[in-house]
């Protein structure tokens, strides 16, 4: 009789400690949800800079292509103006000095266009390199976003499963001391 009562208490011990484990990992546990909450949070706020960076951008794109719409048109106007005077030139002869003056201005000026556009096309290469890289990035935070909810319905199905193990262990053990307890008077 006496072994079943150091067997009792030793299994008692034996319960107490893995009720005390369980209650650290639970505390574990919310302490984790605690920190996803924050980190879901925290890329929430990133995702809404990345889009607020990333409308900025197409705008910027936008105004870009505008001014590369008005350069192109004032290409091609100078280079109907160059074809004008070239036939001016064939048809008036005494006026060639100062045609070739006015397309040697009119070369210089489509050259500063070409430039200005080249430098246009360079920025805006830049820009969609910028942009696609944003969306990467916006992409990923998404699926991070996504998966956020599932990471944390696995993790309250785990905790509801150790609070129901907690619960069963917590009914075992009375009823180990309910025995334990109805055997003592019969010593």
């Amino acid at each position: 009789m006496k072994n079943m009562n150091n067997e009792a208490l030793q299994n008692r011990e034996s319960l107490e400690a893995r009720m005390s484990s369980w209650d650290r990992e639970l505390s574990n546990l919310k302490d984790q949800n605690s920190q996803l909450e924050i980190r879901h949070q925290e890329a929430l706020d990133r995702c809404k800079a990345l889009e607020e960076n990333a409308s900025l951008r197409e705008r910027e794109i936008s105004d870009i292509k505008a001014e590369n719409s008005e350069l192109r048109i004032t290409n091609v106007e100078a280079l109907k103006k160059c074809r004008s005077m070239h036939e001016e030139l064939d048809t008036h002869d005494r006026e060639v000095s100062e045609l070739k003056a006015e397309n040697s201005k009119l070369e210089g000026m489509y050259g500063e266009a070409l430039r200005t556009r080249e430098s246009l096309e360079a920025r805006m290469s830049s820009r969609d390199r910028e942009l696609s890289s944003l969306k990467e990035q916006n992409s990923r935070l998404e699926i991070r976003q996504r998966e956020a909810p599932e990471r944390y319905r696995v993790l309250e199905e785990k905790m509801g499963l150790q609070e129901r193990q907690l619960s069963d262990l917590k009914a075992e053990n009375a009823e180990l001391l309910s025995r334990i307890r109805s055997s003592e008077p019969s010593l």
